[in-house]
């Protein structure tokens, strides 16, 4: 059971709020839950009008925010076209016009841009010489702040870590765009179908690090009418696992009705493994968890349960649900990468004098056991970190 403020966010976001809860909007808490979760303009745009003013001003922020996204974005690809660097937008303004055809009922927080591997190193420099500053890499892409430090860019040369089946082929991509008019201008745009499949993927890769939010299942719903359900299941190939997980997860808070034979196939579809792993994520989605923690949110619980919800999450990433195949080998190179491969964040923390003692392949697995240590004391030694007693106002 959920809290009265979530479920009334539901049932405003579903359109199946009851008179009371129109009459009585606990605002603070619905703004708090609103804005954490992505959905604020879509919350703002099912109100009816007599109920919209205390979100007004923050729609109308959010508003114009996104027009100013636009503008950047269309900036942008004019500047990598003139470099000869193929890039698809994905997902931010373009989602937003193929959705609901204006840029003010979707929130968008940065732009994600889509690039091959082999133009990755060209697109960083092109950003890096705009004036944006690298922020974080990963081995699947980069991210940049803005000059001014308002929004970030994700540069994606593959949506999700190596372990996930889903792979991007960016020519086949551009090959399926379709045209969209704008400002004067036309933005390439991904097909529904393309913007499907990346959504599952995210919403499955969120849900294993803690950041899933309900505006990627409204975008999921809206995307429904849209698409072509024969080529969603052509395109998705090894990855129709990710998608019924995704879709499962979906419907858990926003009620889809599939297109046939997306019906048909996900009716008859069977996989215990991610029906528990989606319960998992579906029991503490509205629980608010430190964002940096990352795929260490599973220790919160007891160790036992720890291990089990880790051993799912492996065995989810195997493209069939009752049989495993070589291809899943791909997971154990994976682990190894994670385990060893240093990225950004593991140099700044490591301390120059190991660099310079060719030590730098340390850097990665004592990060990660630091971060587990510290993460595991105040449960091992709760009395250690309990703050001391604030003396009260008798003792002055």
């Amino acid at each position: 059971m959920h809290s009265p403020q979530i479920t009334h966010l539901l049932s405003y976001l579903n359109q199946t709020v009851t008179s009371a809860a129109l009459e009585s909007p606990q605002w603070p808490a619905l703004f708090h839950l609103s804005q954490r979760h992505g959905v604020l303009l879509r919350l703002y745009h099912t109100l009816p009008h007599s109920l919209q003013c205390p979100l007004q001003q923050t729609a109308q922020s959010l508003t114009v925010y996104n027009w100013q996204l636009a503008r950047t974005l269309t900036h942008l690809l004019s500047t990598f076209h003139q470099a000869n660097i193929l890039v698809l937008p994905c997902k931010g303004p373009t989602l937003a016009l193929t959705l609901h055809g204006d840029l003010s009922r979707r929130t968008y927080c940065d732009l994600d841009l889509l690039v091959d591997g082999t133009d990755a190193e060209a697109a960083q420099s092109l950003l890096l010489a705009q004036g944006y500053c690298l922020r974080d890499r990963t081995p699947w892409g980069s991210d940049f702040t803005a000059p001014n430090g308002q929004f970030s860019i994700d540069l994606h040369w593959q949506i999700a870590p190596p372990c996930f089946s889903y792979r991007l082929d960016l020519a086949a991509l551009h090959q399926r765009c379709r045209p969209l008019p704008y400002l004067g201008t036309t933005l390439p745009t991904l097909s529904p179908e393309d913007h499907f499949l990346i959504l599952c993927v995210q919403i499955v890769k969120d849900s294993y690090f803690d950041r899933l939010r309900l505006s990627q299942f409204c975008d999921l719903a809206d995307l429904m009418p849209k698409l072509a359900p024969e080529q969603v299941l052509t395109l998705a190939g090894n990855n129709l696992r990710l998608v019924h997980c995704a879709l499962q997860l979906t419907h858990r808070f926003i009620p889809l009705t599939l297109p046939s034979p997306l019906q048909e196939d996900h009716a008859s579809y069977s996989d215990p493994i991610a029906n528990r792993h989606i319960d998992q994520v579906a029991a503490t989605l509205f629980t608010e968890r430190d964002p940096h923690q990352g795929i260490f949110s599973i220790l919160q619980s007891n160790p036992i349960s720890s291990i089990k919800q880790a051993c799912l999450r492996v065995l989810l990433l195997c493209q069939h649900p009752h049989r495993p195949s070589w291809t899943d080998l791909r997971l154990l190179t994976h682990v190894v990468g994670y385990a060893l491969t240093p990225n950004s964040r593991d140099r700044t923390w490591l301390s120059p004098h190991f660099s310079h003692w060719g030590l730098s392949y340390l850097a990665r697995p004592l990060r990660l056991l630091h971060k587990l240590i510290q993460m595991l004391m105040p449960r091992l030694y709760p009395s250690a970190h309990t703050p001391p007693p604030t003396p009260s106002s008798a003792e002055h």
